[in-house]
């Protein structure tokens, strides 16, 4: 990803304080454009805009004559959280001898006027009485750095780069200086190591290497907190044509306003959603991966990540799109969907065989949740032309070129398969291309829920014929897949079963549960828990989510379980619930440079982000945990709702006496509490705890439901209702016997 010249000159200068460049998240408005998006790296280490430049906070310890900088500290050596688990404000906090450092870091701005700044917020605190040091440390080079050709101190708080304000402090800074890189050799981080600073006040030089520091002394008393902070108005006057957009300056002049701004903001955005759980790292999860999805939409595409995949892609677009109205953002879904409205295929891969099922799915979903006809009878062609996509996949008998999805990576342009959607049928089942290769069950598996979604679309609009019609197709390709079944399904040894068993049950349905139960428990022992240890799967990591998925709906609770803390375990972004795509780089479980960018990194001219394969917080990585975690709670099955398949049994654990806490279930913490989620039958909210030895559940819907399970595997317990919009329940004996009130 990272530029040539950025390459040579770290080959040239290893004793500069280069990016850590191991991990990074993106923080944004949703709906920002891309340019917009700001890059994060441990210790809040930042560019405020793709190819802007670099933001650093080093800290020298005088008592201890020892220097904190976060490009050289280990990953360890931080803890890295969202605001209150749910609130976009990346919050970063290490320690040093004498003290506690917490920095905030957040955008807020305007998407109609696509005006955004980032805010900087630094807290120290005294653990003694103690002196420090900081530095601000600005380069060309970065999380995703660019081109500084100047910086000039304009006053005793603000710093001018390539000529305008873009670094403008709320207190007086104690020294500045400026460096560029005049005789070839000179870095500020040169200066700021020896603890001095040039003399310069402006650098200047066109090549772009300008770099700079500002200096503040802080002295604590022991327990006293004193904050430093920043604004960094997102503005890059370095791309082509920027003079053709006006320089606005920051949102909000003060650092804390703007916080507040943010948090109001965001608490608006998920609306009455709410999660309370006595895991934090499953409410973290939750909140997390579905913060990396809003973050890097994009006008009104969602993204698998944003900068490396610089388009709409269908397969993983769907996922989040999905996720989108299982959080109630059904609105933003909804302007999502346009393009499969007018598009059957979309990605970098070209025109792939899954993507009309799985754009069915999208718009049907949407219907689902809004229940809008009006709005289904606008988009029913386009369902119906991806259900005679799959019919005619399923007809052809000579090889399906399509040729309509633009292609946006080298590697891709180069490929003869580009444009090939299928060869002829064999035996009844689509022999479709999909990332290069034709995996029969996912391509067939995706083929029976799209035809099943659209019977069900074309019902609901009273087009008898055209449902019945897909009807039988859906059911001659279940028997012809059925009849093929299981040969093949374990998959290949590089394979893993990565398709056949990340879709089998979830999201498709297409096997009976019982069908294929005994293949999951061989798949279990022969690939993912081979003699008695898990391996986690670190290449295509959204696949083995998928596959917890699968265990979870097919009651395997202690797999689902495992499976799940493999993710708690195993972050790429830790703390963030951040995660990489893989392809290849990891080795013994650390992340490494995999030495391929699968053609997007030719394209990306930044400075900065150079040890390895780039596309991290990968989103459809983030969907598949979000909507696994959703489903672990509340999900729709047989017309009805299943509520606590994922709940675990330490959760309801009955000790609020042994604790001496008060009798309510909230000072326990031992509860589960689900506020406005959005399913089928409208909103749903609940509350399950245990107190007394007897479980207590309270259930309030937005709609009936025809069937409600309360099916938690971990406690052994499943209780059914008909036809219920609200009730509570309660354990008359500890063995899950008891009565309902309605």
């Amino acid at each position: 990803m990272a530029s040539y010249e950025f390459l040579e000159m770290k080959k040239r200068h290893p004793d500069w304080i280069w990016p850590r460049s191991d991990t990074h998240m993106v923080i944004g408005m949703p709906g920002s454009l891309e340019c917009y998006k700001t890059w994060v790296e441990p210790g809040n280490s930042f560019s405020p805009g793709i190819s802007s430049f670099g933001v650093s906070l080093w800290i020298y310890d005088l008592d201890e004559e020892a220097w904190y900088i976060p490009e050289q500290m280990k990953l360890e050596s931080f803890s890295w959280h969202f605001l209150e688990g749910k609130i976009p404000v990346s919050v970063c906090s290490w320690e040093t001898g004498t003290a506690s450092v917490r920095t905030h870091l957040f955008q807020n701005g305007n998407v109609k006027r696509q005006t955004y700044t980032d805010t900087e917020r630094l807290f120290l605190y005294g653990k003694k009485q103690t002196s420090l040091e900081v530095y601000m440390v600005l380069h060309s080079y970065g999380a995703c750095g660019g081109f500084i050709e100047s910086v000039e101190a304009e006053d005793n708080k603000t710093v001018q780069i390539n000529g305008f304000p873009l670094v403008q402090g709320t207190v007086p800074y104690d020294g500045y200086g400026a460096e560029d890189f005049e005789k070839g050799e000179a870095d500020i981080s040169s200066w700021v190591l020896k603890r001095e600073l040039p003399e310069k006040r402006r650098g200047f030089q066109e090549n772009g290497w300008c770099s700079a520091a500002l200096k503040y002394q802080v002295n604590l008393k022991e327990g006293e907190e004193k904050e430093l902070a920043w604004h960094f108005p997102v503005y890059l006057p370095k791309s082509k044509a920027s003079g053709l957009v006006k320089f606005t300056g920051i949102q909000e002049a003060d650092p804390q306003k703007a916080e507040e701004q943010v948090k109001e903001y965001w608490k608006k955005m998920f609306g009455k959603l709410e999660l309370k759980v006595p895991d934090k790292r499953f409410e973290q999860a939750f909140y997390g991966t579905l913060l990396h999805m809003l973050l890097m939409v994009t006008g009104d595409d969602v993204r698998i990540e944003t900068s490396f995949y610089p388009l709409f892609w269908l397969r993983d677009g769907v996922y989040i799109i999905n996720a989108l109205e299982k959080c109630g953002m059904g609105e933003m879904a909804g302007k999502a969907l346009k393009r499969l409205i007018f598009q059957d295929f979309a990605g970098g891969f070209g025109s792939e065989a899954d993507a009309p099922a799985e754009g069915i799915w999208a718009l049907c979903e949407h219907y689902r949740f809004g229940r809008d006809k009006k709005w289904l009878s606008e988009v029913y062609p386009a369902i119906r032309r991806k259900a005679e996509w799959i019919e005619r996949m399923l007809d052809t008998e000579e090889d399906i070129f399509d040729c309509s999805t633009e292609m946006v990576t080298s590697f891709i342009r180069a490929c003869m398969v580009c444009g090939l959607v299928c060869h002829p049928s064999e035996d009844g089942l689509i022999q479709g291309v999909m990332d290069h290769h034709i995996p029969i069950y996912w391509i067939n598996c995706w083929a029976v829920f799209g035809l099943e979604q659209a019977e069900f679309c074309a019902g609901e609009l009273g087009y008898k014929e055209e449902s019945l019609r897909y009807g039988k197709r859906k059911e001659e390709l279940k028997e012809a897949l059925y009849a093929y079944y299981p040969k093949e399904f374990l998959e290949t040894p590089e394979l893993q079963g990565i398709y056949s068993f990340g879709c089998a049950v979830w999201p498709t349905q297409a096997f009976p549960k019982e069908m294929v139960r005994d293949k999951f428990e061989e798949w279990w022992n022969v690939w993912r828990n081979r003699g008695g240890e898990y391996r986690p799967g670190f290449d295509w990591t959204y696949f083995e989510a998928a596959q917890a998925h699968n265990y979870l709906l097919l009651g395997e609770h202690s797999k689902y379980r495992t499976m799940l803390e493999r993710y708690y375990e195993y972050q790429d972004v830790p703390g963030m619930y951040g995660y990489n795509e893989g392809k290849g780089c990891f080795e013994r479980g650390i992340p490494v440079y995999g030495g391929q960018d699968w053609g997007f990194g030719n394209i990306l001219p930044y400075r900065g982000w150079d040890l390895f394969d780039c596309n991290l917080p990968h989103n459809w990585v983030s969907a598949e945990l979000f909507l696994m975690l959703r489903d672990a709670l509340v999900h729709e099955e047989d017309g009805g709702l299943v509520i606590g398949e994922g709940v675990e049994e330490e959760w309801l654990r009955d000790d609020w006496q042994e604790d001496n806490r008060q009798e309510d279930c909230e000072s326990t913490q031992r509860y589960v509490r689900i506020l406005g989620f959005p399913t089928y039958s409208g909103t749903v909210s609940f509350e399950i705890y245990r107190r007394e030895k007897k479980l207590h559940f309270k259930f309030v819907s937005e709609l009936p439901v025809s069937r409600l399970f309360l099916r938690i595997p971990s406690i052994g317990l499943e209780k059914v209702w008909e036809n219920i919009k609200e009730l509570e329940w309660t354990d008359k004996t500890e063995k899950g016997e008891g009565a309902k009130k309605t």
